[in-house]
């Protein structure tokens, strides 16, 4: 016996819910400067990616290690230190 795959209304409305949630927290992300507290958790990232443990971490590594490995990778920036929150704001609608 085959299980039907269609799309249901609840489905379609979760997923434009998330869409809509990602575009709000995506759109505006690397506009404003970061505030005292985001870049002293964006410069731990940053210590980090450059393999500098200098200072003392504080206890965010939810925060700190998504960011280390984004700025490792693509380098830093104001959008890219605020982009795990964005998706993790997002991922609570979907």
């Amino acid at each position: 016996m085959q299980k039907s795959t269609r799309i249901t209304l609840d489905q379609l409305l979760f997923a434009a819910a998330f869409l809509l949630a990602l575009a709000v927290r995506l759109l505006w992300l690397a506009q404003a400067p970061l505030s005292d507290p985001e870049a002293e958790l964006a410069l731990q990232a940053f210590g980090l990616a450059r393999g500098s443990l200098e200072g003392a971490l504080t206890g965010q590594p939810g925060y700190i290690l998504p960011t280390t490995a984004l700025f490792a990778i693509f380098g830093a920036g104001s959008g890219l230190a605020r982009l795990a929150p964005a998706l993790a704001g997002a991922g609570l609608a979907l």
